[in-house]
């Protein structure tokens, strides 16, 4: 093949190679204000891209020049970047088909009421039910996970009961789930947990049920409702599952001018209304069959005026009450908190249930907390001790 005689450059060449280098400039300049809430792997592409845009920029005009003067034939730039499309969709889809295989859509942790399946009640020993006292601890990660030795707060409390009461014998169960909230926990109950007959049953709820309150967030559908029907929560990833045309649009949509969100400071919450209607519910249903209820507030970090260090553990008000447009300022999620145990306390009061007010067990600080919930190592001991000091004398005496 014999290579076209040589050309000289015109002025309309360097005007296509401005606008060419403009175009790219914009784009370029774009790629540095990118959402402040974007996916670990968007950042690393997002890098991928400033890195390599200047030198993919200085070859596209190379190979322009050089074709433009005869230098290369015709065909050779649409071949090679042809091929380099070819090779970033082929890398592309094999990124997604393994995330597709390591993240399957139907997977044993998810429930098609229940978001998340629930954890299974398992006999402790081959007692009858009369012979133990059966204490079922429920809620949502604060009273599910366990320190770093995998020893939760239920599991302590156990231990101090018994040696507190040693005529009884006393079986503590922990059937708390992330992400449940007083509604998760109501159905949970109803379905799966009464028919092991508890004598007692402790219930400690708030920032799930009040995180159901920012339905702009990315876990919601649409707007506030309070049957939670708007809230995806751990079923947003495979509600909003994304091809690759999404995955590309939402790269470019997350890392590319993205405009700062607005801060909303309310101490409005309608999510207080069921919240309080699925807790008298439970209440309810509970007396009726002889078990007993207590109730406890929810131990908080938040607080008016807290350090960059306590600010930057925040994951609620960072990364979970937040939006395409929107976010919580951190005195929202404070003012929340501080509804939703004060509407426990009120239920308590309403229902003639115990009620221990947990939120003082634990200082706020991040000696404590590791965000604005969940506990250092050092704090379930606390709290199981403080739960045992305080424990309703009559539920194991009865």
């Amino acid at each position: 093949m014999t290579s076209p005689p040589k050309k000289t450059i015109h002025i309309f060449d360097y005007i296509i190679i401005l606008a060419f280098v403009g175009v790219v400039a914009f784009f370029y300049i774009g790629l540095f204000y990118p959402s402040e809430d974007i996916p670990t792997n968007y950042n690393i592409m997002r890098y991928a891209l400033i890195l390599a845009l200047p030198i993919i920029t200085a070859v596209s005009i190379y190979l322009y020049l050089a074709q433009r003067t005869g230098r290369l034939h015709r065909f050779i730039i649409p071949l090679v970047f042809g091929s380099a499309f070819f090779c970033i969709f082929c890398l592309l889809t094999i990124y997604l088909t393994v995330r597709e295989i390591r993240s399957p859509e139907l997977s044993s942790e998810y429930h098609p009421f229940l978001q998340l399946s629930p954890k299974a009640f398992v006999p402790k020993s081959s007692n009858s039910e009369k012979a133990c006292f059966r204490i079922f601890c429920l809620g949502g990660s604060t009273t599910e996970f366990k320190d770093s030795k995998n020893i939760g707060w239920p599991e302590r409390l156990e231990r101090l009961l018994q040696a507190r009461f040693p005529n009884r014998n006393i079986e503590v169960y922990n059937l708390g789930r992330q992400w449940y909230t007083i509604q998760h926990t109501l159905i949970n109950y109803m379905i799966n947990l009464r028919q092991h007959k508890p004598d007692v049953i402790i219930v400690m709820h708030a920032i799930n049920d009040l995180l159901i309150n920012a339905d702009f967030s990315y876990y919601s559908s649409g707007p506030f409702s309070d049957d939670y029907r708007h809230f995806l929560g751990p079923l947003t990833d495979l509600v909003k599952k994304k091809n690759l045309m999404k995955t590309i649009t939402s790269f470019f949509r997350n890392t590319w001018f993205c405009a700062p969100k607005s801060v909303v400071l309310s101490k409005e919450f309608p999510g207080l209304v069921p919240f309080e209607r699925n807790m008298k519910t439970l209440i309810s249903f509970a007396k009726a069959e002889n078990v007993g209820v207590i109730l406890m507030t929810q131990p908080h970090l938040l607080k008016d005026v807290m350090s960059p260090e306590e600010d930057s553990k925040l994951i609620m008000v960072h990364y979970e009450a937040k939006g395409p447009d929107k976010k919580w300022h951190v005195l929202t999620a404070k003012a929340g908190m501080e509804k939703y145990n004060e509407i426990a306390v009120k239920t308590a009061q309403d229902m003639r249930v115990p009620l221990i007010d947990l939120e003082l067990a634990l200082p706020k600080n991040l000696q404590y907390f590791t965000d604005e919930v969940h506990y250092q190592d050092r704090s379930f001991d606390l709290i199981a001790g403080y739960i045992s000091e305080n424990w309703p004398p009559s539920f194991v005496l009865k």
